[in-house]
């Protein structure tokens, strides 16, 4: 599993984040589950991850099989709710891709 996570810039992800993408061809990441995530400064840009970053990771050939994160940025220390209130909502999706324990 992959997570790719970026503050919100311009109602999408830094350059920096882009040009470490940018060294995979398409199809790169072609076997990995990707989980995209980003710190919003706005509730305007809430969709920028669903609209930005996971297209990328799909063009790159990652599976995206739940929605992405985006929180504000405000709220980075109270990440460990945020990440569960996720995963609740997101388990049944994730469940299938990983590995059952013997």
């Amino acid at each position: 599993m992959l997570v790719v996570a970026s503050p919100t810039y311009k109602a999408a992800y830094t350059g920096l984040l882009k040009a470490f993408l940018d060294r995979y061809d398409s199809g790169g990441l072609g076997g990995v589950t990707a989980i995209p995530i980003l710190t919003i400064g706005s509730p305007a840009h809430a969709l920028a991850v669903e609209h930005t970053l996971r297209p990328l990771l799909v063009e790159l050939g990652a599976s995206v099989p739940t929605r992405g994160i985006a929180f504000p940025a405000a709220e980075t220390d109270d990440r460990t709710r945020i990440v569960k209130e996720w995963l609740d909502g997101q388990l049944a999706s994730l469940e299938s891709l990983l590995p059952r324990a013997a």
